[in-house]
């Protein structure tokens, strides 16, 4: 509940999948509308955060590695296949070598290319995940590592544009993790002054996003303001989800197939819909809808053929 008396970081996970329906909906205005909504890339940010959080949480119930890598990879992967395998397939690439090197998430590293290439980071991330989990169960300092990992990323992403859109991302993600402590903790802010600042803070922090990609800057100087605006960024959109509670169920709906909507939207769907012999905004608003609804049925798929024994199927971030 909004209050400006009291923060709980516990609701980042009471409104998870409302935030990752926030995520891919501005993810997807980047994809299909450009330039006037460049800010959507905050998406992958906002996506990495919840996620983060999501893995804090899985491993504090069970620290097992083969029980975490299992749920995670179990619930990325075949759907990944799913769509890329005949994505790939029909694209028709001259040799096997290079459809083993597409569908296995390794063309960004080799061409650049960068279909899919959020299933390598997250997948990175996953790998990564249990012992940085492990250094902030031991530290209390752990939370200057991801700001140490910038310092190195950043600069180096200069010298690696094939991948900057990887290694820039990657610190916010273990950034994001320390926040998962708090919120699983269910840490609150009470000091009625601190909750204003917040509130102000998180929203000159959305302001900075949007104005950043409008500045004429490279790039990496984009993905800095992104490191250091997208937790309190994605407090603002937090406090908006609350403050207009009525889009909460439509959002959840839409952030718990928002993995597969990546994987659909921007590659095939919107790719076919701009075919169309209509009007652009006409061609992008079918591709939204097409998109959520082909991303439910491939969600159900998956769900009935690999996750038949539970009542519900954890989402990707989760």
């Amino acid at each position: 509940m909004l209050s400006i008396n009291r923060i709980f970081f516990h609701d980042f996970s009471t409104y998870r999948s409302a935030l990752m329906g926030v995520a891919i909906v501005f993810i997807m205005a980047t994809h299909s509308i450009g330039r006037f909504a460049l800010y959507g890339n905050i998406g992958v940010e906002w996506f990495l955060i919840v996620s983060a959080i999501g893995q804090f949480y899985s491993l504090s119930k069970d620290q097992h590695l083969g029980h975490y890598y299992k749920r995670r990879f179990t619930r990325i992967l075949p759907t990944y296949l799913i769509v890329a395998i005949p994505f790939f397939i029909l694209r028709s690439y001259p040799s096997f070598q290079d459809f083993i090197i597409r569908i296995t998430g390794l063309n960004l590293f080799f061409w650049g290319e960068r279909i899919f290439w959020f299933v390598t980071l997250i997948v990175i991330c996953y790998l990564l995940a249990p012992f940085y989990f492990k250094l902030i169960q031991r530290f209390k300092g752990s939370f200057i590592l991801p700001f140490l990992l910038v310092a190195i990323t950043f600069p180096l992403s200069y010298h690696l544009p094939k991948t900057e859109i990887l290694v820039t991302r990657l610190p916010i993600f273990f950034l994001a993790m320390n926040l998962g402590k708090l919120v699983y903790e269910k840490k609150t802010i009470e000091d009625k002054t601190a909750c204003i600042a917040c509130y102000i803070l998180s929203f000159l922090a959305f302001l900075a996003v949007v104005l950043i990609n409008y500045s004429g800057t490279r790039v990496q100087i984009h993905r800095f303001v992104y490191f250091f605006c997208g937790i309190p960024s994605l407090f603002f959109i937090l406090t908006l989800v609350q403050l207009f509670s009525f889009s909460k169920g439509i959002l959840s709906f839409i952030g718990n197939v928002s993995y597969e909507i990546y994987l659909l939207h921007e590659s095939i769907i919107l790719a076919l819909c701009l075919m169309l012999p209509l009007p652009k905004v006409v061609n992008v608003l079918i591709s939204y809808v097409l998109a959520i609804a082909f991303a439910y049925l491939l969600h159900s798929l998956v769900s009935l053929l690999f996750f038949k024994k539970r009542n519900s199927v954890d989402s990707t971030k989760g």
